[in-house]
């Protein structure tokens, strides 16, 4: 996994392509709108350490598509399974982590 810190960018490898990563607002919003619930209540599960595989399916799902790919979330959660999920959540982690610092902290 490679970051770019500067833009908020991970790149990693799912399904054995290289794929790059981000969470711009729009993508945020489509976190939102997927879950059916603030992205505060996404980030609350995972820094408690107990995101729900739909959570991180289809946040690497909008920060895919952020960056021009575009997968169905069967599709992804294909991958991502093949891949080792538990991979994929420290993916997602970082993702928010490179997005929302102060928010996975635990600072207000």
């Amino acid at each position: 996994m490679h970051t770019n810190e500067h833009l908020g960018r991970l790149v990693v490898d799912i399904g054995g392509e290289t794929r790059t990563l981000s969470l711009p607002f729009s993508a945020l919003l489509a976190v939102e709108n997927t879950l059916g619930e603030g992205i505060f209540a996404l980030l609350n599960r995972f820094a408690s350490g107990a995101p729900r595989l739909q959570d991180v399916a289809v946040l690497l799902r909008e920060a895919l598509a952020a960056n021009g790919t575009t997968q169905t979330l069967e599709h992804l959660g294909t991958l991502l399974l093949q891949d080792g999920i538990a991979a994929h959540v420290e993916t997602a982690t970082r993702l928010l982590e490179l997005t929302f610092t102060e928010a996975l902290a635990g600072k207000p």
